[in-house]
């Protein structure tokens, strides 16, 4: 989330704004992959919008959000509105979790 802020709040042609955003996606991924390999059995369908549920559709939607951006960034000057959803959605997955 501190790299997602740093993103946020920087330039988009300098090189922290840059590197930050790929700290975060990275980040993120990793995030995503660890949660599913140790509490991927916990999402279930029937449970509705359960907190695991919730937590596990925003942290999902952050992720792989950071992830289009960075391909997004790559090819077009003009980005930023997927990266604030998806910090937004990564905020959101973890008040879920924590209150």
């Amino acid at each position: 989330m501190v790299l997602a802020g740093v993103t946020g709040v920087t330039g988009s042609d300098s090189s922290l704004h840059h590197n930050s955003a790929i700290g975060a996606t990275a980040l993120g991924l990793m995030t995503l992959t660890t949660g599913y390999y140790e509490y991927g059995d916990m999402f279930e369908m029937d449970e509705g919008f359960s907190q695991y549920n919730l937590h596990i559709g925003f942290g999902t939607i952050g992720a792989l959000g950071f992830a289009t951006e960075a391909i997004i960034a790559s090819t077009d000057s003009r980005h930023g509105g997927i990266g604030i959803a998806s910090a937004i959605a990564m905020a959101g997955a973890t008040v879920i979790i924590y209150w």
